[in-house]
């Protein structure tokens, strides 16, 4: 019989499943994203998420300090790499906003999107692609699959 803790999937070893090197030195993770494009973790049998750069953060450099942000140098929510990553506060963060001139365009989701999105999941295409195409979270395209949102 199996040991229970060799069938135990470690977090890090899933995490890198989910990186993949650009040419622009960033660590680009493929997983979920959320609705700000901020890669999305679970670990501890899924029932724990954490942003992915904060968990890489914690993995490469140790804790971060309470009610501190992980902020990027790159200016991609996506990316993972360390050396891309340090901690700030709200007003780094802000202050960060207004000198790079950041703004927040998310695309909006109609009843006709929803419907093309049923459509394209029931003929194969993956959550994490439909999600990048139309610019939201996989939270949001599982909730259209499941009827929870645009019924």
């Amino acid at each position: 019989m199996a040991d229970k803790k060799s069938s135990t999937i470690i977090p890090e070893n899933r995490f890198w499943k989910f990186v993949e090197t650009t040419a622009n030195g960033c660590w680009e993770w493929k997983g979920c994203r959320d609705k700000d494009g901020y890669g999305i973790f679970s670990f501890r049998n899924k029932r724990q998420y954490v942003r992915a750069h904060r968990f890489s953060f914690e993995l490469h450099k140790g804790e971060i300090g309470e009610g501190l942000l992980i902020l990027h140098h790159c200016d991609n929510p996506s990316c993972v790499r360390p050396e891309h990553l340090y901690s700030g506060t709200h007003a780094d963060n802000n202050r960060d906003v207004n000198l790079r001139n950041r703004r927040n365009d998310r695309t909006k989701i109609t009843v006709e999107s929803a419907s093309q999105i049923r459509f394209l999941l029931q003929s194969g295409s993956k959550p994490t692609e439909l999600a990048k195409l139309y610019n939201v979270s996989c939270f949001t395209i599982w909730n259209i699959k499941a009827k929870r949102n645009w019924k």
